[in-house]
C-alpha cells in the first residue's frame, strides 16, 4: 500500500471527509503552512477564502492542491484559520512556552494542551526555540 492509499484508509469517514474510493483522505491533509488537515476544515476555510476572492474561481478540490503549491493561498488560508480558531485571544501571556503550547495545542489537536500533555504538540521544543530566537531578534533591546 502505497503513501496516498494509506491516508485515505486511515483518514476515511471521519471530519467530512468520505469513504476511501473518495481519495479524501490523501486529498484533505497536512496542505499548507498549518498543515491542514480534514475536509471540513478545508470546506470551512475554502468557504471564508471564497468570500474574500470574489473574483478567482476555484473548487474545493483545485483550493486544496493550490494549497500545497501557492503562497498566497496558503498563507491566506492560514490567517483565515488563525482568525476562525481565535488563537490570538488564547494567548494570553508573555511567556513563550505557554504561547507555544496554546497556540500548538489548537492547530495539532483542536484545544488547548495542558502544561504536561506537550507531548501531544508535534515539534514542540523545536518551536519553543524558535519562538525565542524570532522574540530575540525582533526585540534586541531586551
Amino acid at each position: 500500500m502505497g503513501g496516498s492509499q494509506l491516508f485515505d484508509v486511515v483518514y476515511a469517514c471521519r471530519y467530512g471527509n468520505g469513504n476511501i474510493a473518495s481519495k479524501d483522505g490523501s486529498r484533505y491533509k497536512g496542505v499548507g503552512f498549518i498543515h491542514l488537515t480534514w475536509k471540513d476544515n478545508f470546506k470551512k476555510i475554502y468557504e471564508k477564502w471564497s468570500e474574500n476572492n470574489k473574483g478567482r474561481t476555484l473548487t474545493l478540490d483545485k483550493f486544496a492542491e493550490k494549497m500545497a503549491t501557492d503562497v498566497d493561498i496558503a498563507m491566506e488560508a492560514a490567517m483565515i484559520y488563525w482568525e476562525w480558531k481565535k488563537i490570538n485571544d488564547q494567548i494570553t501571556s508573555s511567556n513563550i512556552e505557554d504561547d507555544v503550547r496554546k497556540t500548538g495545542g489548537i492547530v495539532n489537536t483542536g484545544h488547548v494542551v495542558d502544561e504536561e500533555d506537550t507531548d501531544e504538540i508535534n515539534g514542540y521544543d523545536e518551536r519553543v526555540s524558535k519562538r525565542k530566537d524570532v522574540y530575540k531578534q525582533l526585540n534586541p533591546t531586551e
